[in-house]
């Protein structure tokens, strides 16, 4: 009976191991870039053109109380770091623009290339 129940463990846990499963991007595969911005239709406008001057995926808005967060993520194999630095700091020095951070993407992107 032991015997059978470690079997049966070790099945649990092994099995579903041994399937076909296509690899995960690596965390470094892709970043995101999180804007705090004022919650106006042109701030907005202005943000979301620059976000989308690389290859944006996964663009959500959220509206806050008193801001509005925009996201953006991105695939490294796209755009080099240094581009997407040059957003970053393009995003920064833009008046309604509160805060602007890049960040490891810990998600799958859902938006396919």
């Amino acid at each position: 009976m032991k015997n059978a129940i470690l079997f049966f463990c070790a099945a649990f846990f092994l099995l579903p191991a041994c399937g076909s499963v296509a690899p995960l991007r690596s965390m470094d595969g892709s970043v995101n870039i999180r804007v705090e911005c004022n919650d106006n239709p042109g701030i907005r406008q202005m943000v979301l053109q620059l976000l989308r001057q690389a290859k944006a995926r996964d663009v959500t808005e959220n509206r806050q109380s008193t801001y509005m967060e925009i996201r953006a993520s991105y695939y490294v194999d796209d755009n080099s770091p240094d581009k997407l630095e040059e957003i970053a700091d393009l995003l920064r020095v833009q008046s309604g623009v509160l805060l602007v951070e890049m960040l490891e993407n810990h998600n799958i992107v859902k938006q396919t290339r």
